[in-house]
């Protein structure tokens, strides 16, 4: 599947969306789509590795637990009390497990103590360091407000190269500008999307990596996600067209399915991907 999108040509592959099923999945093609574009040259060879925040998306009963938290990440709080501050970030540096609480350190040096059942209005990040080169596709991954200038969730930046001072310029919405590495802070690779990401993406090319077929992330509504992402071409590459045909077949939940698409859609996707699983079977 990298291979085949490797050799398309730069026009191709600015239109092409790649979905995965997992994160799991998506890091592993893009680190493999990243060496290919280095060994191709539209990649430099000359990186700066930036530090980034990657959400951990924690549910109310999760956020509460003291084992939904790693020495390392990193809390952000949503508005200001008497013990935190919404403009500082604070690092955990001590889990206790008995007592459910968290000692942070705040961006000044500062320690706090946290009791996970309050200051619930509150973000936990996984810190991460992201190796950058010019030619980067990029993009934001967080609305936010740095040096003036509003970030948007989703938008698209690519890497232009970096100054001696260790500044990176970037090239966003037609406008290029310069930006220190922590104006970077909520960014990502955007080479790959897992399906549940791509919802409202649409593509004039759209590949599937649906690997051994058998993954709970692949059914009948997953699969319907995938393939509407496509204006004009799906591709779907598996380890098993057999176990495929059986995934699709498969409602994983019509729960869940009910929030992936209209609910009138839905009978109407029963039949449609049904035939389909038969003719690839």
């Amino acid at each position: 599947m990298v291979n085949d999108y490797l050799a398309q040509d730069n026009k191709t592959q600015a239109q092409t969306l790649i979905l995965a099923g997992t994160n799991k999945e998506k890091s592993a093609l893009t680190k493999q789509i990243r060496q290919g574009l280095i060994e191709q040259g539209k990649l430099s060879q000359k990186s700066q590795l930036i530090n980034i925040l990657k959400p951990k998306d924690l549910d109310k009963f999760s956020l509460t637990q003291a084992s939904s938290y790693e020495i390392g990440d990193v809390i952000k709080f949503g508005h200001n009390t008497a013990r935190f501050s919404k403009d500082l970030y604070y690092r955990v540096d001590v889990i206790d497990s008995i007592n459910k609480t968290l000692t942070l350190r705040d961006s000044l040096g500062n320690q706090q103590n946290l009791e996970l059942d309050l200051y619930k209005d509150r973000t936990v990040f996984q810190a991460q360091t992201l190796e950058l080169r010019r030619g980067e596709e990029m993009k934001f991954t967080r609305n936010h407000y740095q040096d003036g200038q509003k970030q948007i969730n989703g938008q698209q930046f690519t890497v232009l190269g970096f100054n001696p001072n260790g500044q990176i310029e970037i090239k966003s919405k037609g406008k290029t500008q310069t930006v220190n590495p922590d104006a970077l802070l909520y960014s990502d690779y955007r080479y790959v999307d897992t399906v549940h990401s791509s919802q409202g993406k649409t593509a004039n090319y759209c590949i599937y990596a649906a690997g051994s077929g058998k993954s709970l992330t692949v059914g009948k509504e997953s699969f319907y996600v995938a393939a509407s992402r496509a204006k004009h071409e799906f591709k779907v590459y598996t380890a098993s067209t057999n176990a495929l045909g059986l995934s699709v077949e498969k409602s994983r939940g019509q729960e869940n399915a009910l929030t992936l698409i209209a609910k009138q859609q839905f009978n109407q996707l029963n039949q449609q991907l049904s035939a389909y699983a038969k003719s690839i079977t």
